[in-house]
């Protein structure tokens, strides 16, 4: 039995009583009033789009419309044998598929999702965090096990409901444990006013280390005895959950099933028309590295923090990051074939055996090409900060680029005129209003996974490849738009001897190589500003310094720390609940590594990297951060990039034997999260609680359902022994 093995065995004693009278009167849980939906359907604010006349020229994107829309999905989370790179395994995976289904909404929408907890052989908890969303007043719905809920029990179901707050490019993933290291992952898209001018948008690109152990397993190395085993290296790296995998590197002893050849995807681009790539890193410990050959790349957005454009050949995504990328299709002189990269860091960077995953990049040209904007009009005028905000035309003018607002449309019953991106033409894609009858959402695009993503990866031969076609395998699928929710996302890779393709014979850009090799850290702070400003107070109201280190416990077992703590949850007691019911103070429990803010107004983080020279991804929760300084050694205490407007994210890369500072605006009462996102580092305690305003959180209104869910975990763990072999996260 490894160090942490516990049976948490119904600690119903907690807060019972305090939890129900907290909840009396809530029948059952719902949202609030302000975002219900009518009975009627729907209909366009005033100004036909639902963040009325405003572009995202100094659109706040702290103040999401109300659009009175919500989207409903149904989430079954089961163990399934696949084999995405032709290696079978076991996977948990959301409704059967690899990566789980597209969430897709408006900003302003709220977005329902009822997880099914159905997995079994063995049974496991479960629970889902929808990275980067703010969850402003509801951290009840964050999804992390030990700390904002407890558990969903086997057999037992949990409605997740949350503001669509911030636009732009997410993912969502398990919390518990290292169980989203086994595949349940998928993309969440949220659509919003537009910084930049694009022609088709290909989607999200999940770009992700994979591993043939299962996470178990190699938790149960990580946090053990043996040094050499606390840094599992990956099997493979993937894009849109496919890449070959070479059956020959497996070991004599491992009979498992294996196929070479297993397949590659194909992305669909035409000429001189620009395509928006919408960049993720799900993985468990690698360093992504991207690039398409011949290419140059326009980064747009960092995270959920649209940015002032700048070029690239290479993008830097560490586990968790988001980068949306603008491209523009070469001429039709130059059409040919062409590989997209994704490469996972050189050590010490990242470990991985097989880190190189590639795509095929291939053109159809139009009938009529209309050569729209490319770099050289989109960048045509400088990044200026606006003196009147009341003039948004004067400012953030890239030739009129942002100057057609995002538009929800009027009239839905005409899906050949969305949803299909070989048409998009210069109207960014667009979620449809009348959602608002979620009994017609119930489609089946979700039930039959396998009939949208077959195993043998290859494709209808009508179906182009690379065109995001969300409904399946067939192009301009007439499905009635409403059926919005629980579209299937189609990551699978096709056969180029299918397609006619002559194999690509591009190369690399030298600045491609040289980052895989050379850099592990983020692009430099001064290229990063964004696009809407924002300027941090000059003078946190607190300051505190964490110091990261790995080492021994007193009984040998390998952890990580944080201020010499290393955390682990109780999925018995989540913080939070526990904070909602009146304890702000945690010093029973240091092994929750709180730190009690108070009503601090802002607060100043100062990160140090002094454990083994490798990086570390660190994410917050509950905030989009600022981030005032990065770099290598120790922070001077002076120096800030950009200080009237430093970058903002949700993730970032803390180098090596450095250092960051971020900051944030403490006005989202809750316990939240701050950690490494290295799945292997936050399984071996890398976490600290930010415990943020306690007396506003005392006055939380928790829905019942999040009592129910605790019951039902308390239940389970009665008649159950679990066995929580890491920190639980």
């Amino acid at each position: 039995m490894s160090y942490y093995s516990n049976a948490l065995r119904g600690i119903a004693v907690f807060a019972a009583l305090p939890l129900a009278l907290l909840v009396n009167g809530q029948a059952e849980y719902s949202c609030s009033d302000t975002y219900l939906q009518s009975d009627d359907p729907v209909t366009p604010m005033p100004h036909g789009y639902p963040w009325g006349p405003k572009t995202a020229n100094n659109t706040d994107p702290f103040e999401p419309p109300v659009t009175g829309v919500i989207r409903k999905y149904d989430f079954t989370i089961t163990r399934e044998v696949k084999s995405p790179d032709g290696y079978e395994k076991e996977m948990l995976l959301v409704n059967g598929q690899f990566p789980g289904p597209l969430i897709e909404a408006n900003w302003g929408d709220t977005i329902q999702v009822t997880v099914h907890n159905a997995i079994t052989g063995p049974e496991e908890g479960t629970a889902i965090h929808w990275h980067g969303i703010l969850q402003k007043n509801e951290q009840y719905m964050d999804g992390v096990p030990g700390v904002s809920q407890c558990p969903i029990a086997p057999g037992k179901s949990f409605s997740y409901s949350f503001l669509a707050d911030l636009y732009g490019t997410t993912w969502y993933h398990s919390h518990y444990s290292a169980q989203y290291g086994d595949g349940l992952i998928g993309p969440l898209v949220i659509y919003g006013p537009q910084t930049e001018h694009y022609d088709i948008d290909l989607g999200p690109i999940l770009l992700s280390d994979y591993y043939h152990a299962n996470y178990q397993d190699l938790v149960e190395g990580v946090v053990s005895t043996n040094q050499n085993q606390t840094a599992p290296m990956s099997d493979n790296n993937l894009i849109n959950g496919k890449n070959n995998y070479d059956c020959s590197q497996k070991l004599e002893s491992d009979t498992s099933p294996c196929i070479n050849n297993a397949g590659i995807g194909n992305f669909k681009f035409t000429p001189e028309k620009v395509h928006r790539l919408r960049l993720i890193n799900p993985g468990s410990e690698g360093v992504q590295k991207f690039s398409v050959d011949g290419h140059v790349m326009l980064v747009i957005a960092n995270d959920f923090v649209p940015i002032i454009p700048y070029e690239t050949k290479v993008v830097t995504l560490g586990i968790g990051q988001r980068t949306d990328v603008l491209i523009v299709g070469l001429p039709i002189s130059d059409i040919k074939t062409y590989l997209m990269r994704a490469s996972i860091a050189a050590a010490p960077c990242s470990v991985a055996r097989n880190p190189d995953a590639t795509a095929i990049v291939y053109y159809e040209p139009e009938v009529s090409i209309d050569a729209r904007d490319n770099y050289d009009t989109v960048r045509s005028t400088p990044y200026v900060v606006p003196t009147d905000t009341n003039t948004p035309d004067d400012h953030y003018n890239y030739d009129n680029v942002g100057s057609t607002p995002y538009v929800v449309p009027t009239d839905t019953n005409t899906p050949d005129d969305h949803y299909n991106y070989d048409n998009v033409g210069s109207t960014p894609y667009v979620v449809p209003t009348d959602a608002s009858t979620p009994d017609d959402h119930t489609s089946d695009t979700n039930t039959s996974p396998d009939d949208h993503i077959p195993d043998d990866n290859t494709t209808d031969a009508n179906t182009p490849p690379g065109t995001y076609n969300p409904y399946g395998n067939t192009p301009n699928d007439s499905q009635n738009p409403e059926d919005l929710d629980n579209k299937s996302f189609d990551p699978k890779a096709f056969s180029t001897d299918a397609l006619h393709l002559e194999p690509p014979t591009s190369t690399p850009w030298p600045e491609f190589l040289d980052s895989v090799k050379n850099i592990c850290a983020n692009d430099d702070l001064a290229k990063t500003i964004p696009w809407y400003p924002i300027k941090p107070e000059p003078e946190p109201a607190k300051t505190e310094t964490y110091s990261i280190t790995f080492g021994q416990n007193e009984t040998g077992f390998f952890l990580w720390s944080m201020n010499n703590v290393s955390f682990r949850a109780n999925f018995n007691q989540p913080v939070f609940l526990l904070a909602a019911t009146g304890t702000d103070n945690f010093d029973d429990h240091p092994e929750w590594n709180v730190y009690n803010f108070g009503s601090s107004s802002s607060i100043r983080i100062i990160i140090n990297n002094d454990g083994p020279p490798i990086p570390h991804p660190m994410h917050m929760h509950g905030h989009n951060f600022f981030l005032l300084a990065e770099g290598p050694g120790r922070w001077d205490g002076k120096t800030i990039i950009n200080p009237d407007n430093p970058q903002r994210r949700d993730v970032h890369i803390l180098r090596s034997n450095g250092y960051m500072v971020m900051e944030i605006r403490a006005d989202n009462p809750g316990t939240w999260p701050l950690h490494c996102h290295i799945a292997w580092h936050v399984s071996a305690g890398l976490y600290v609680t930010v415990l943020e305003r306690p007396d506003d959180i005392k006055k939380a209104q928790i829905p019942s359902i999040i009592a129910q869910t605790c019951r039902d975990w308390w239940a389970y763990t009665e008649r159950e022994v679990v066995d929580q072999i890491d920190s639980g996260l």
